[in-house]
């Protein structure tokens, strides 16, 4: 329940401050600029309006921003986002990216695992 009030809460805080915003002028303004540029200019938009800026960018752009980010960027990303709308991210990109970003979270998971357990499964 909690989780549905917080995601219903970004929701409305995304959709005012998209409004405020205009976040079609920050989509362009951001793929005016290079990546590490619109990487840094993502993380200070906030997670309501750099979702809703996320939804007016270019799946080719959308790639590139998911892909330079590191793991832990794109789990907390993924993590603020509904299930259907990772969803709908996900079909909207290239087959190649989207095996890259699995690969990517596939990686953390494996090394946070490994930092959980690594212990345990050494002395096994």
């Amino acid at each position: 329940m909690y989780q549905n009030t917080l995601h219903s809460f970004f929701d409305v805080i995304a959709q005012q401050m998209s409004d405020r915003f205009r976040v079609e002028k920050v989509a362009d303004s951001l793929s005016q600029i290079d990546i590490e540029q619109r990487i840094l200019a993502f993380q200070l938009l906030g997670k309501g309006v750099a979702l809703a800026t996320l939804e007016y960018l270019t799946p080719t752009e959308q790639s590139e921003l998911l892909l330079a980010m590191d793991a832990d960027e794109l789990i907390e990303l993924l993590e603020s986002m509904k299930p259907e709308e990772r969803m709908e991210l996900f079909a909207h990109l290239p087959n190649e990216v989207v095996e890259q970003l699995m690969a990517k979270l596939h990686l953390e998971f494996q090394t946070i695992i490994h930092s959980l357990f690594g212990r345990c499964l050494i002395n096994l």
